[in-house]
């Protein structure tokens, strides 16, 4: 979780070095190779050399070039999906929904966000909403409830619930740890 969020925390930079030209997408791909490196962490104290290491990094990165090199395609499904997202988020979301507008079949798009955010769906819609909950709580004086409509959330108790899970604390907690 620390790894996504600290991509989350730079996805304005990201956006702003994309939209100025100086870096290319697909930038998507970082969240899940930087979760493969940290999954695959373990196998570090087995290379007896830092010859060994080396050797094992430039075989990965030249086995993820290749994964999505030539796969802009797919980068750009992604990107459409996420900008659908984003941009409805305070509407029911649904696989079926946000594939429809993007123009590939569910599955497909379920595949996508598997492999290029390292995470479900679902799981991608909620840490969205939880991101927006999080910047309006700490920016906005909006009460709990108007918050959880804006991000989606079906009820208030359901997002406080959401939220508590995800954040060690309620989103009343949270507003009053920020000062507010």
């Amino acid at each position: 979780m620390y790894l996504h969020r600290t991509y989350e925390y730079n996805k304005i930079e990201l956006d702003n070095l994309i939209a100025s030209g100086n870096i290319e997408p697909p930038i998507v791909v970082i969240p899940s190779f930087t979760k493969c490196c940290y999954e695959n962490r373990v196998h570090l104290d087995l290379m007896q050399s830092d010859e060994a290491i080396y050797r094992a990094g430039v075989k990965v990165l030249s086995d993820y070039h290749r994964a999505f090199s030539g796969n802009r395609e797919i980068c750009n499904h992604m990107e459409k999906a996420r900008s659908y997202i984003r941009e409805h988020l305070s509407e029911k979301l649904t696989l079926s929904a946000v594939a429809g507008a993007v123009h590939i079949s569910g599955p497909y798009l379920s595949h996508i966000f598997s492999t290029l955010a390292g995470q479900s769906f679902c799981d991608y819609i909620c840490d969205e909403r939880l991101s927006l909950a999080r910047h309006l709580l700490s920016k906005t004086n909006d009460t709990v409830d108007e918050i959880s409509i804006r991000c989606g959330f079906s009820t208030p108790n359901y997002f406080s619930m959401v939220f508590k899970k995800h954040m060690g604390e309620t989103p009343s907690a949270y507003r009053k740890n920020l000062g507010r």
